[in-house]
């Protein structure tokens, strides 16, 4: 039987269990928020995959891609080690660029690839990347080059990009704050950080960005995060924003620094999931989550999993307020 190639989806390389962002992943607890890229149909249209599960890409076969697929949704090259060829870094970029005007390309995953901070001059020069709706390029060494480049597409008047990942960048607390100031005219609604050196510097920085920016999906796990008046900003910021889930994960925080988040942000902001596990919290912040779903927050999941031993002495009281507040039981995750 004849279908209509109406899209294609192509997928070059395998994800690592590093690149998490856009592995279609649901919202789950302990799971990092996912740009979708999942494999198998699209809904409605027959779908051509590809895949070389993580070997090299070659060039030619890349290159032919335009004439042979006339529209390619998602294009993932995730493990395709195109920064391991310094001679072709710069033509595969620009291949890349002409794919994504001339064949429709919305999601792109260059993930783990080992691209370095002076592998985005390639970057620099493609010029449609502003068209993408997705890009993933965790696990590459952007640093504070490469973050300014990636700014730089992001508040390109033309730029659709909702949705970005730049877990494990090697992104310092400076690179953080080059990215910030870009979130103001940008259309991001998805944004994931987790793995960098955000800090106190970084915490500041992005505390005065959102309230002006349109993010409504925030991950900061394994980030670093300071206490102090840099949570108070980011407190501060996260309050008067669009964020609807915040993952916080493995951050280093404990009871006295999320007593200062929680109080700051779950009483008027529109926050509905909030992962809190792996960290240091124990029975003060207990006590402070408690009293705060007494009263009232908009949280309709929580995770809690993971922490000090302390925080076992209340989440007899912490399950009860769940309980009472009418929140779904199955959505509150606590260690036995």
């Amino acid at each position: 039987m004849n279908y209509k190639l109406m899209a294609c989806t192509l997928l070059l390389g395998s994800f690592s269990s590093q690149s998490y962002a856009m592995l279609g992943k649901k919202l789950t607890p302990a799971k990092r928020p996912a740009i979708k890229m999942e494999e198998g149909a699209v809904e409605e249209f027959e779908t051509t995959s590809f895949s070389f599960f993580g070997k090299k890409i070659e060039y030619e076969k890349l290159a032919s891609l335009m004439s042979t697929f006339p529209s390619l949704s998602k294009l993932n090259l995730a493990n395709g080690q195109l920064g391991f060829d310094s001679m072709r870094t710069e033509e595969m970029m620009l291949i890349i660029n002409n794919l994504i005007h001339a064949n429709n390309v919305k999601v792109l995953n260059l993930s783990s690839n080992g691209l370095k901070a002076e592998s985005f001059e390639s970057i620099a020069q493609c010029e449609n990347f502003h068209l993408l709706s997705a890009l993933d390029v965790s696990g590459n060494q952007l640093r504070n080059y490469g973050a300014e480049i990636i700014a730089q597409f992001l508040v390109h008047p033309d730029s659709k990009i909702e949705e970005l990942s730049l877990n494990a960048c090697d992104l310092s607390a400076q690179a953080i704050a080059i990215l910030a100031t870009a979130l103001a005219s940008s259309k991001i609604k998805t944004l994931v950080l987790d793995g960098n050196q955000i800090n106190g510097v970084g915490a500041k920085a992005l505390g005065l960005a959102l309230p002006n920016s349109q993010i409504e999906t925030l991950s900061l796990a394994q980030s670093f995060l300071d206490v102090g008046t840099s949570m108070l900003d980011l407190a501060g910021g996260i309050l008067k924003s669009k964020i609807r889930y915040l993952n916080l994960q493995r951050s280093g925080l404990f009871d006295k620094s999320v007593i200062q988040l929680l109080i700051n942000i779950l009483i008027d902001s529109p926050i509905e999931y909030l992962d809190l596990s792996s960290n240091m919290i124990g029975k003060e912040s207990g006590i402070v989550i408690c009293g705060l779903i007494q009263r009232g927050c908009k949280l309709q999941e929580l995770d809690l999993r993971n922490n000090y031993e302390s925080l076992k002495l209340v989440t007899g009281e912490i399950r009860q307020a769940w309980a009472d507040a009418g929140k779904n039981p199955a959505k509150l995750y606590l260690s036995k």
